[in-house]
């Protein structure tokens, strides 16, 4: 509540002048103490030391903005976030600016601080004036976590004129964090490029295993690439669930799913995932399926000998 309340007295005293030298060294100087801080007292203080500066705080930090966060990008999200009010419209200018690194470290604070503001701000600027612009601000609107966004980058997921595009936003979507987006990023589990593949796959482990149910609908109707990062998915979150997906392609009739499942089942702690490799190692005619299971078989031996 105390910071709250300094805040808001920094906001109502808010100026247009700009800051003198002795206040850019003050507040860089409490800057680096918050940095310096060790123990949560010490943080306390620094940040009310900070967050009484309001408006001076701000206008210093924005200026030093691309050293205070090489610096200690932590705390400088940190003081950000007491002060959002007065930083948000500060870096929703900032993303018009003439130096690229500039605009591209406020957009991504935008995205961590997210709000309506800043997500309304991100959109307008796409898709950017460079592509490495547009690829910051695709990141930044998954970081927001706010669910209006996602249309707009399952769109940029079908970019066909930018594989780097297709790939910013299908990160984007698995920090977003929404089960709206799964389907799309399931059906890209079968893409021809292999780094689509693995994005889609990494997305959909950042969505949580809510996935599970989805991904095991339709696995049938998957190419051999689909269906194995469907288990590679899978093994990714512990539970009964994803242990049937799993066991259910043992016996798959592509070999690079068995050895996916053969990786995934060696790393389980379910007892019946030992049972189901002896089992396959008496009826799997691939030679390197084979040659895991046996490794695999091995290991499982010397660690039950060893208790």
């Amino acid at each position: 509540m105390k910071l709250l309340i300094l805040g808001l007295v920094g906001l109502l005293g808010m100026s247009a002048q700009e800051p003198t030298q002795e206040e850019r060294v003050m507040v860089l100087q409490r800057f680096a103490e918050l940095c310096e801080a060790r123990t949560p007292a010490a943080r306390r203080d620094a940040m009310t030391q900070l967050v009484a500066g309001g408006s001076v705080t701000s206008r210093v930090l924005v200026e030093q903005l691309e050293e205070v966060a090489l610096r200690d990008p932590v705390a400088l999200r940190s003081v950000l976030a007491e002060l959002r009010n007065i930083f948000v419209p500060r870096l929703i200018q900032l993303l018009q600016d003439r130096s690229p690194s500039r605009a591209n470290l406020a957009a991504a604070l935008l995205g961590d601080l997210g709000g309506p503001e800043a997500v309304a701000a991100l959109r307008d600027a796409l898709p950017g004036p460079t592509l490495d612009r547009r690829l910051t601000l695709l990141n930044a609107l998954g970081a927001t976590k706010d669910p209006s966004v996602r249309p707009l980058l399952a769109e940029a997921a079908r970019d066909a004129t930018s594989r780097e595009v297709r790939l910013a936003a299908l990160r984007a979507l698995g920090a977003l964090g929404q089960m709206e987006g799964a389907p799309l990023l399931i059906e890209r589990l079968d893409d021809e490029d292999y780094a689509i593949r693995q994005a889609s796959a990494q997305a959909l482990i950042a969505l949580g295993k809510a996935v599970l149910p989805l991904l095991r609908n339709g696995i049938e109707e998957r190419k051999d690439r689909g269906r194995a990062l469907s288990v590679r998915v899978a093994s990714a979150f512990p539970g009964e669930s994803a242990f049937a997906l799993i066991a259910d392609r043992v016996s798959d009739s592509a070999w690079p799913v068995r050895l996916q499942v053969v990786e995934a089942l060696a790393r389980r702690e379910e007892p019946q995932a030992k049972e189901l490799l002896r089992s396959r190692l008496d009826t799997e005619l691939d030679p390197l399926v084979r040659s895991r299971l046996v490794r695999w078989c091995k290991v499982g031996e010397k660690s039950e000998e060893s208790r």
